[in-house]
């Protein structure tokens, strides 16, 4: 049977209840005005973390998000105590000497240092883990309508396929939905046994970044804890942290945020999925991503590396939510467009709606959305299509999903036809 390999990222959680990303740097200002509130004569409201969100820049990207935040914030904690006025910023040491005057959460009054940083970093870090423990354990109340579409979809290309889940979010809408996939874990001790991935089967969801399941206990090591209103281990805040080669902290923690995911990976059970991640993507024959914005480079590198491999066809089908006024991909499209063309090693020019006539061939976003139609690459080699209308419009359009997975076009009438290449 031919195996179907499912990227999730967080765009395919929102319809869910769980947090966008904008919604996560909404509740890491909220919490860190909670915690490192600024008192040195400044707006009421301001607290460290929109300070740093202000005032520094990981990158030279307009659209910088929480993650791009956490590792500014992490490079101000990694400094030395003596140099913690010394920060990065676009690629130069620069001396600040106008660190703002905050109230840290243990509630002294102190100019921000190294140690603030820090703190700020693992209690944003701990309070995430516990907003997404909070959503998880209502989930199949609230959205039990929702979940049963996600399981029909999947139990639908199941006839077909061999299903494998690479997860990239922290909480549990796919194995709500899908209970019986295998993790690593043991479902009854809940300790990680490694050896259960390098079993040849498939049927399996693996939690790269960590999960809401995850549970940290004394020892440091992970298990799987089924019960999330269970008591879970010590948080970030109470425990140690590493440090990388180059020097950068990172608290312990049962999941990875902010940009430095290599170096984080490197613990268990991530490092045991990561080395299987490559092993999976060549052995899939079709690659599903759902939600995902392509801003992990590792996988993007890991993807346009098999993309380019010509000695395996395989489709790749993206499934997001796109706003209907951005120019559709063979037009440009945005910036998610364009990481997702290099992921995919597939030029714009080749995508369209299988028009060779320019008047038919769609520019918007919208005229894919409103005919519930593929816009897809005609090239034999980089087999791409990409629905723009969300992962539950998708759950109910099973069936052209289904077609575009087995390799089907689709005509300028929106008929379904099988393209000359299969």
């Amino acid at each position: 049977m031919k195996k179907l390999l499912v990227v999730i990222g967080a765009g395919a959680s929102i319809e869910f209840g769980m947090p966008s990303v904008i919604t996560i740097d909404q509740l890491f200002d909220k919490w860190a005005q909670r915690y490192f509130p600024l008192i040195d004569g400044r707006s009421f409201d301001d607290n460290l973390y929109r300070w740093v969100n202000e005032n520094y820049k990981v990158s030279n990207k307009d659209n910088s998000n929480f993650e791009d935040t956490l590792y500014t914030i992490q490079t101000l904690s990694s400094f030395n105590e003596g140099d913690s006025r010394k920060v990065l910023r676009q690629s130069d040491y620069t001396t600040i000497n106008d660190s703002p005057k905050i109230r840290a959460f243990n509630g002294y009054e102190t100019i921000a240092e190294t140690k603030d940083f820090f703190s700020m970093h693992t209690l944003l870090n701990e309070e995430l883990i516990r907003y997404f423990r909070s959503k998880c354990s209502k989930l199949e109340i609230e959205k039990k309508p929702e979940l049963e579409n996600v399981s029909q979809f999947f139990n639908y290309l199941k006839s077909d396929y061999e299903l494998g889940f690479i997860n990239l979010n922290y909480d549990n809408v796919v194995l709500s939905a899908i209970p019986e996939l295998k993790t690593g874990f043991d479902s009854d001790t809940g300790k990680f046994d490694m050896s259960t991935l390098f079993k040849d089967d498939w049927n399996f969801c693996y939690h790269i970044h960590g999960s809401a399941h995850f549970d940290m206990r004394d020892n440091e090591e992970i298990f799987w804890n089924k019960d999330l209103a269970d008591k879970f281990g010590l948080g970030p805040k109470n425990r140690r942290s590493f440090e990388t080669p180059e020097g950068l902290q990172h608290p312990l923690s049962s999941i990875i945020t902010g940009l430095d995911k290599i170096n984080q990976i490197y613990r268990e059970p991530f490092r045991q999925y990561f080395f299987q991640l490559n092993q999976k993507i060549h052995e899939s024959d079709t690659i599903l991503f759902i939600g995902y914005g392509f801003n992990d480079a590792y996988l993007n590198d890991l993807m346009r590396t098999h993309s380019k491999d010509k000695s395996k066809r395989r489709n790749i089908v993206v499934i997001d939510y796109q706003d209907e006024n951005l120019p559709s991909l063979s037009e440009g499209g945005n910036e998610w467009g364009n990481k997702l063309l290099n992921a995919a090693a597939t030029p714009f020019h080749q995508m369209g709606n299988g028009s060779t006539n320019l008047v038919y061939r769609p520019n918007k976003v919208s005229e894919y959305k409103n005919t519930r139609t593929f816009e897809f690459s005609d090239s034999y080699d980089n087999p791409l299509y990409v629905w723009y209308s969300g992962f539950l419009d998708a759950c109910k359009n099973k069936e052209k999903v289904k077609k575009a997975l087995d390799g089907y076009d689709y005509e300028p009438d929106g008929s379904l036809s099988k393209t000359k290449y299969i």
